[in-house]
């Protein structure tokens, strides 16, 4: 991956999640609509690394933004950082 693009490296990541929780019919789908090359060499992210990811993100743009709907939504990552 010589030439780094977000957009792709998100798609990447996405396709990952949806192969890794089974989801291999939407996986298919999306890639094509995507246009998605599966590598699995080029990425071998932990299993719940997007989950975290995403739920550091809102946690994050909430506090910001102010736009948490619901207080349990503030701190409600998978992991723990000690």
């Amino acid at each position: 991956m010589d030439d780094w693009d977000a957009h792709k490296m998100l798609d990447l990541y996405i396709h990952d999640y949806m192969v890794s929780n089974n989801m291999h019919r939407v996986a298919d789908i999306f890639a094509r609509e995507a246009e998605v090359i599966p590598n699995a060499d080029a990425i071998n992210p932990p299993k719940e690394f997007l989950t975290d990811w995403w739920s550091l993100f809102w946690d994050v743009y909430s506090a910001r933004t102010g736009t948490a709907s619901h207080p349990e939504t503030l701190g409600a990552s998978s992991s723990k950082v000690s």
